[in-house]
């Protein structure tokens, strides 16, 4: 008899492969990679949601300056308001003063990147949301010069006011501008802005005051009255 063994087979001795080294290895991967998604766009979406915070708080500090240099420069000028040829040029050392202060303010409280202000030297106005395109700043002519013991209502006689572009020294009869025509903040209305003697208003939707001004009071489109509560902060 025969003690010779039986030829080897290669397909018999090769040990069938292991997968499973692999399998973790596409799933780990499937992981980071989703998780590396989500962080991008969180990301993503923080910065763009910043991106149109920024405008508001920058346009709330503006008016603000506004009314606190309006008021400083009838108490430097016999109780006068400004012309309203060349408010601007006028008023600008004031509204320098207060805006620079403002922005100070913010910056000490650690707060100064949620800002986007406009520059006291360049276009007046706020940034519509996160471009460069802003809007303006417009004096009611009416008022020129006037004396403010002679404004016949010193909390509904719109001083300074926010128009649809910026021009130097522009000045025209005031009207209120529809607030659906307002820039955006957040896909909702935001509100025109305006500037009377007791402090500032914004003619749109009153979900849209987020808190952070001290004067902004928010007056909703069918107020006709334009008398509304005040919306402070500390």
């Amino acid at each position: 008899m025969s003690t010779t063994p039986p030829p080897f087979s290669y397909n018999e001795g090769k040990r069938k492969g292991n997968n499973t080294g692999l399998i973790i290895m596409i799933v780990l991967a499937v992981l980071v990679g989703g998780c590396i998604l989500l962080v991008g766009m969180g990301a993503w979406m923080a910065m763009k949601g910043l991106g149109q915070l920024k405008p508001i708080v920058g346009c709330q500090l503006t008016f603000e300056s506004m009314h606190e240099a309006i008021q400083d420069y009838a108490e430097e000028h016999n109780g006068k308001l400004p012309s309203a040829e060349k408010w601007q040029d006028e008023m600008k050392p004031y509204v320098a003063r207060h805006l620079g202060r403002l922005v100070k303010k913010m910056k000490d409280e650690d707060a100064g990147w949620i800002m986007k202000i406009m520059d006291v030297e360049k276009d007046w106005g706020c940034y519509k949301g996160d471009t460069e395109e802003m809007t303006g700043i417009a004096f009611n002519k009416s008022l020129s010069g006037k004396k403010v013991d002679d404004i016949e209502s010193k909390s509904t006689s719109v001083i300074l006011f926010e128009i649809e572009a910026p021009k130097r020294n522009a000045s025209e009869d005031f009207k209120s501008l529809d607030p659906k025509d307002s820039p955006k903040i957040f896909g909702s209305i935001r509100g025109w802005y305006e500037v009377t003697w007791d402090g500032v208003e914004n003619n749109g939707n009153s979900d849209m005051d987020i808190g952070s001004s001290r004067r902004v009071r928010v007056r909703t489109s069918t107020d006709s009255s334009n008398e509304t509560s005040t919306s402070e902060g500390n």
